[in-house]
């Protein structure tokens, strides 16, 4: 799985070319240690009081709770966040952000407002084996409007048929956040019907190599 830090407004590195005559206390890296826990990195020790606060954290957008803080037993500026387990972390098509205030460095220095108190991640894969559509089931109705194609690669084409083989839609994978929605319209501007659709999804790892096809269904009810 290949994983993008991107930065909120401003990267950590122009923050601190910004205010390199000044001592700041910002985010400087964000990681996915494993399944439901973040690794965070400061740009100085933390404070392990104000640290070890839940509730100075927020990781979007499915919200799981930090349940606790982990700190590193060789590094002060590193923490672990152990989040509840909810929602999807992964090539979701979906940019995670996490967002901290009110810690404080080891020195007392309180982190950054905006810019700096940030940092967000994408994620892809560089191959099709573990690709998977939410919601399935989707049901007519539910107010979703959407099902996303997970767990893709970076570039990626999703060709979709009824039953019958009769090609439904195409949708094309290209900002490399290791998902793709669909509407449920077909080209004419109607929505499908209830029933069994398949999917075959083909793409190219981070290498620009092609690499095997997936083929998988998915439902749609009222």
């Amino acid at each position: 799985m290949q994983t993008k830090l991107i930065g909120i407004t401003k990267t950590a590195s122009t923050i601190l070319q910004t205010f390199s005559r000044n001592q700041i206390f910002y985010l400087k890296n964000l990681k996915l240690a494993s399944k439901n826990k973040l690794y965070v990195e400061f740009n100085l020790t933390v404070d392990s009081i104000s640290a070890s606060n839940s509730n100075n954290y927020i990781f979007e957008p499915f919200y799981p709770k930090v349940l606790s803080v982990d700190f590193d037993n060789t590094n002060k500026s590193i923490i672990y966040l152990n989040l509840e387990n909810k929602g999807y972390i992964g090539p979701s098509g979906k940019n995670y952000i996490l967002r901290v205030k009110d810690v404080f460095s080891g020195n007392g220095i309180k982190i950054v407002d905006g810019a700096g108190s940030s940092l967000g991640l994408t994620f892809t894969k560089d191959n099709l084996d573990e690709v998977f559509v939410y919601p399935n089931p989707y049901k007519i109705n539910s107010g979703n409007n959407l099902i996303t194609f997970a767990n893709l690669t970076q570039t990626a084409e999703i060709y979709i048929y009824d039953l019958t083989g009769k090609f439904i839609k195409q949708i094309t994978e290209t900002d490399k956040n290791g998902g793709a929605e669909w509407d449920l319209k077909v080209s004419q501007g109607y929505e499908i019907s209830s029933g069994i659709y398949i999917y075959r999804v083909t793409g190219k790892d981070s290498n620009g190599n092609e690499v095997k096809e997936k083929i998988g269904k998915f439902a749609v009810i009222k």
